[in-house]
């Protein structure tokens, strides 16, 4: 985050010269503690667009938890207390996730596709129900369904993601 630079949390990406990075490594971390990537030179600014799309996944998640508290007149702050640690520990799943999707193992027996759809579409329903618009997450259910529809329904959640791959 740019109000991060030159202080003790902020981490900056670098790839291209690896010898350059050995360097310079001294005073780019004044800037922020430096992460090198890779030898491609676009592979920081690829790192960067993911995290980044990480991050706005989550406001998206935050805006419309807000939005259905509302609907109740649950004050945001109210409904953030409880989200902050319930996002924690939900991140949790995200390295064992990781490692499904670098196997390409989706074997679960657990929260699979076709629970997480059926979830989801409630969630949609509910939202509905108060007035709320499901555009952030209904993207999201579309996923989910595709991948049911191609037969995937007992395969862990994390299997959505094949359904955002690149196509050859």
């Amino acid at each position: 985050m740019p109000q991060t630079i030159g202080t003790p949390e902020a981490f900056v990406l670098y790839s291209g010269s690896a010898s350059v990075f050995e360097t310079y490594r001294e005073q780019l971390d004044l800037l922020g503690t430096g992460t090198f990537v890779g030898a491609d030179a676009g592979l920081a600014s690829v790192y960067d667009v993911a995290l980044l799309s990480g991050m706005y996944g989550m406001f998206a998640g935050f805006f419309q938890s807000v939005a259905l508290g509302d609907s109740a007149q649950i004050k945001a702050a109210e409904i953030t207390a409880l989200l902050v640690p319930w996002l924690n520990a939900a991140a949790a799943a995200l390295p064992g996730f990781a490692r499904e999707i670098d196997s390409g193992d989706y074997t679960t027996e657990t929260s699979n596709l076709d629970i997480n759809a059926v979830g989801l579409a409630n969630i949609l329903t509910a939202t509905k129900a108060q007035g709320i618009g499901v555009d952030l997450l209904a993207p999201l259910q579309s996923l989910f369904e595709h991948q049911i529809a191609q037969g995937h329904g007992t395969a862990s959640l994390s299997r959505a993601v094949e359904s955002l791959r690149k196509t050859a």
